[in-house]
């Protein structure tokens, strides 16, 4: 199935997690100034790691440093369609893998002091980003407890 045909039907990323920053502009509450957020950051309150999956099948196109967010893993899932994990501390495949819905990616971890594992997510169309939040089935994503 193509990707653009998933709308309402993906999981989340991270299992249970929480959306902590929403797609869009982020306004700076005393100066007003704007930027971009290109994706979703979700979050998930516990210590140690969580694991972090595959929302579609796909094929790994790239692992590396995305700077500002840490190591990342890129999906491409064909018809012009890419999804972006970044923040992993840990990496469970290999670039050229083939995925499937649900496969693990690797995991987030919360950092020492932290209260809260954080994933950074992303759905391009080709160069552009767009809201992922339409593609995810009811309930997958909540807001912050």
């Amino acid at each position: 199935m193509r990707f653009d045909q998933l709308v309402g039907q993906i999981p989340s990323p991270l299992v249970d997690g929480f959306l902590q920053v929403p797609f869009g502009d982020i306004i700076h509450p005393n100066f007003g100034t704007r930027t971009p957020h290109p994706g979703l950051t979700l979050a998930y309150q516990t210590t140690g790691s969580r694991n972090v999956r595959a929302v579609a099948f796909g094929r790994v196109a790239w692992i590396g440093r995305m700077r500002g967010f840490g190591t990342a893993v890129v999906l491409d899932h064909a018809s012009g369609f890419f999804t972006v994990y970044a923040g992993l501390t840990n990496i469970d495949v290999k670039e050229g893998q083939t995925v499937r819905t649900g496969n693990v990616l690797g995991q987030v971890s919360t950092p020492p002091g932290d209260k809260q594992a954080n994933l950074y997510f992303e759905l391009r169309q080709g160069s552009d980003a767009i809201n992922p939040l339409p593609y995810f089935s009811k309930d997958q994503i909540r807001r912050h407890p």
